[in-house]
Order: C-alpha cells, then sequence, then structure tokens
C-alpha cells in the first residue's frame, strides 16, 4: 500500500501515516529506507491484520540528496507559464502556486495583467541566477 507521514517525532522515532482512509502508528523499528522519515513523504509499506511492516519511502523520495527536478524545465515553465504558477507546481510549492493563480486572476480582472506576466519572468531570473535553487523538498535541481 501507499501512504503518506502525516507526523514524525526524531526524538521518540515514532509517527503516523495516513492512506486518506485509515491512519497507521509506526516506529523506527518498521522503517526500511536509509533516509530518515519527514513530514509528507510518501511511503510504501506492507499491510497484514490492520498492522504496517516494511515502510519505505517511494519514487522520488528514495533519494533525498539528489536532484530530481530539471532546473531547465522549471525555467521554461517560469517563463511561458510562470503567470499562472505552472513552475512553482513542479517544484512541489502548491500553496504559493494557488495563491499566485489567484492573484493572476484578480490581476486580471482589474485590467493589470502585466504585473502578473512579471512573476513569470522574475521565477525565472531566480532561477537562472541561483537563487532559487531547490525543489519544496530540498532537493538541489538538475
Amino acid at each position: 500500500m501507499f501512504g503518506r507521514i502525516e507526523s514524525y517525532d526524531p526524538e521518540t522515532k515514532a509517527g503516523t501515516i495516513t492512506t486518506g482512509k485509515e491512519v497507521f502508528k509506526f516506529d523506527m523499528s518498521l522503517w526500511v529506507a536509509d533516509a530518515p522519515p519527514e513530514k509528507d513523504d510518501i511511503v510504501r509499506f506492507d499491510l497484514s491484520s490492520n498492522a504496517i511492516t516494511n515502510i519505505n519511502l517511494a519514487g522520488a523520495f528514495l533519494d533525498k540528496a539528489n536532484a530530481v527536478k530539471s532546473k531547465w524545465l522549471a525555467v521554461f515553465l517560469s517563463f511561458f507559464l510562470g503567470w499562472a504558477g505552472m513552475s512553482r507546481l513542479y517544484l512541489g510549492y502548491y500553496q504559493l502556486a494557488v495563491f499566485q493563480i489567484i492573484l493572476t486572476a484578480i490581476f486580471f480582472m482589474a485590467g493589470t495583467l502585466n504585473f502578473a506576466l512579471l512573476w513569470g519572468f522574475i521565477d525565472a531570473l531566480l532561477l537562472l541566477t541561483g537563487h532559487a535553487d531547490k525543489d519544496a523538498k530540498g532537493r538541489p535541481l538538475k
């Protein structure tokens, strides 16, 4: 099964995983990944008689230190679709992307769409100059 780390306390080495329908408690004795768990990590685990075992990181979360997302794709999305928050969505900054989309709609209704179009250009510059060089999980960009 797959789930998401809902909470994790490094001091007690225990946390909870949610599948959307159910919540399971776990401790580090059930953890098999090399990297420690973090809140919102997607995990894969086995379920037997309502108990979870063999908890492992899934997908892009497996190797936290290595780059997963492309800097150049983020620049492209910023430059051409930055007004719609697409580069922020790509990099995992979901709340900021939604905020950008809402403000773009407000600028559009106010007749000042030029301000919204500048966001994409500024985001592209931040990516190109290295000021924005990590995704939402803190991993460097390729």
